[in-house]
Order: C-alpha cells, then structure tokens, then sequence
C-alpha cells in the first residue's frame, strides 16, 4: 500500500504519557520519521498540540482501546482552527494494516504503527 500523505503522526496513548511518531517526507523517498513523549497531563497534551501546529502535522492516527484516548481527542480537535483529522481507530485495524519494524520498543512500536497507518489513511472507528 503506498503512501498518501507526506506529514502525519501516530499516537500510542497510556494512562501517564503519549508517545507521538511524527513521519514527514516526499511519498516517493524515505520519510524523516521523530518520536516524541508527552505527559499525558493537559500541559504536556498542549505541549503535543503546539509540536504538531509547528510540525504543520494535520493528520494524526490512535488506538480507540480504553478511555486514555479521549483527553488527547479533546485538546486537539481544535489545532489548525478544527481542520485537524484525528484518526482514532481500532486497534485490530491499526495492526493489520501495517507490522512495526522489527526492534522497536513497545512505545515506539505501536506510534509508529500508527503513524504509517495515517500515512496510508486509516479507518477511522469514532466516526
């Protein structure tokens, strides 16, 4: 499945923190690929708003398991004056559309998955 967005980010939301996969580049090269980690406190969710309007990531992608998602939804349904897409998804999807790279810790395993799952248009379980 090829790449359709050159920017957007994946999200692997814990009680306590987030862990953001930024994938940005031309569709046809290797992407620039960034792992960031947030608290999952409203400071460090705006502080993962804020990385995101800098980054001009306007497409994000995370697991709909559990409730954890629904804080990071909240703050950032309104970057970019609400022309955001949040892909929030299940969990089964997100992985059968794509397998992580092999080694990757567990936090930046399943980010990145997200975040190639956006990049190739996942979808999208809340809508």
């Amino acid at each position: 499945m090829d790449a359709i967005l050159e920017c957007c980010c994946g999200l692997d939301v814990h009680r306590d923190t987030v862990v953001a996969c930024l994938i940005k580049g031309p569709n046809d090269l290797k992407p620039e690929v960034t792992i960031k980690t947030f608290s999952a406190l409203p400071y460090g969710l705006d502080q993962l708003k804020q990385w995101l309007q800098q980054e001009n990531c306007r497409h994000v992608a995370m697991e709909s398991t559990g409730v954890y998602w629904e804080p990071v939804y909240n703050t950032l349904e309104d970057a970019f004056d609400g022309t955001i897409v949040i892909i929030v998804c299940n969990a089964k999807h997100m992985e059968t559309v794509l397998v992580a790279g092999i080694g990757w810790q567990i936090d930046h395993k399943y980010s990145n998955i997200g975040a190639r799952g956006a990049r190739r248009l996942l979808k999208n379980s809340k809508q």
